[in-house]
This record gives C-alpha cells, structure tokens and sequence, in this order.
C-alpha cells in the first residue's frame, strides 16, 4: 500500500503548480495528482440523458463538475492500490502508515485560510483515529467577510434561515480565536475542498451518482440520513471569488 496521503486537484496542471506551491506540504507525506475538468458535453452518457430528459437534468457544468469529482476520487482509489514508493519516510511528527485509507480533494477556487496554515497538519495527524469517512474542509456561508468572498447584509438576511448569521459569526470567532479545530456532523454546501476515505468512495460509486443534482447537493442529502459525513468547524479552507466554471458552462 502507497504510504504517502493524496492530494487531487481538479484543475489545469499551470493551476495544480500555484496551489501547491500555496499549500508549502513535505513531498515525503504528501502525493499530488492533478485531473482535467470535465466538460459533460463530450460525455456520451450526459449527452444521452441531455437529449432525453433536457428539463430533468442538471446543466453541463454540474454534470461535469460531478464527473470530475468521481475521476478525482477514483485516483484516490489506486493511489493506495499501487506499490509504495521507493524511500518512503515520516517527516514533521506525521506517520503516513498510521493515516487512514484516504485522500484530499480539491478545486481551483479552493483557498488556505490562516486557520487552515496552522491546523491542516494537525488535522491530518488526527484522521488515524476519526470515525467520519468524509470530511468537508470548509463552507460557502459568508456572513461576516471571509477573504476572497464579498459582505452582501441584505442577501445574508434574505438567507437567514439557510445559513445562520450568529451560528456563522460564531463559527467566525472560533476561528479568528484560534480555538482548537473541532470537527462535527453535516456538510453545508460546496465541494471545493474535502477529505474522502476509501470505504466512501467505494460507497458512492456503487450507488453511480447520477445527473439529478449537483454533486455537493448529493453529499449534503446524504449528510441528512448518514453519521458518516462530517465538517470542520473552523474553515481550513474557503472559495475564493474566481468565476465559476460551472456557471460558465451551464448549471
């Protein structure tokens, strides 16, 4: 079994190199891959179900975005099938043997927070002994002016009951506080950064999501009726405000 924790970037490779070199992340942990986004108009099983059921589908772009994600998690999957590298070694208190059978995902727009630079590693250092199988790394609430997301009062009161204000400045303070990372059931939206274990993906695939809805929507339904998927408290990691790919193609 590959030792080393992948790490798979959704993305142009120019793209994979800036985010990684963002991350600062010891090669001898870590392993990057990077896969191509999805088009799902060249994508002859969408392009079936587009033509048949136009009205019931998602658009394209989020049909795309969910088959990148599975092509994401597939890497995931033979990362641990392969033989391990050659002088595979420990580095920074982290033991890759002891970190259970999982992997990073994440898109373009996903970016470090400064919570996130000083507790991902020790996140990662504690998944040995987590009993979620996915774990989302941070949500796309913004009440209080995240980096890279704009203030906007008046849609955050028009959104009061979809994403709570006090719970939200809340979640905030912890983070500006540098309270310890605490890690709890659900997931709030958005897929641009998350921690998948095998058992999960092995799951998922199985049930072969389809193009009914939007990837981080089926994870979230999911969430309802499962205990195990969870989310950080604190954001390691936000969207940024670049354009949307997805909006781009078609939602």
């Amino acid at each position: 079994m590959n030792q080393k924790i992948p790490i798979v970037f959704i993305g142009p490779p120019e793209m994979a190199t800036v985010f990684q070199n963002s991350l600062s992340l010891d090669s001898s942990i870590f392993h990057f891959y990077t896969t191509e986004p999805v088009n799902a108009l060249k994508n002859e099983n969408y392009e079936k179900q587009s033509e048949q059921n136009s009205h019931l589908v998602v658009g394209p772009g989020s049909a795309g975005c969910s088959i990148a994600h599975l092509n994401a998690q597939s890497i995931i999957q033979n990362h641990f099938i392969a033989p391990p590298p050659r002088g595979a070694d420990t580095a920074s208190g982290i033991k890759p043997k002891s970190v259970n059978s999982g992997g990073f995902v994440f898109e373009t727009d996903a970016i470090f927070t400064n919570y996130g630079r000083d507790y991902f590693l020790k996140f990662v250092s504690a998944l040995n002994t987590c009993e979620f199988k996915m774990i989302q790394l941070g949500g796309l609430k913004s009440t209080s002016g995240r980096k890279g997301q704009k203030v906007n009062v008046t849609s955050s009161l028009r959104n009061y009951f979809l994403s709570n204000i006090v719970h939200d400045l809340y979640e905030d303070s912890m983070e500006f506080f540098m309270v310890e990372l605490k890690i709890v059931k659900g997931w709030i939206g958005g897929s641009h950064a998350y921690w998948i274990h095998t058992d999960a993906i092995k799951i998922i695939h199985q049930n072969q999501p389809g193009f009914l809805n939007s990837l981080d929507d089926y994870y979230r339904t999911i969430s309802w009726n499962t205990g195990w998927i969870g989310r950080t408290r604190q954001n390691l990691f936000i969207q940024s405000d670049t354009p949307s790919l997805i909006k781009k193609i078609g939602r």
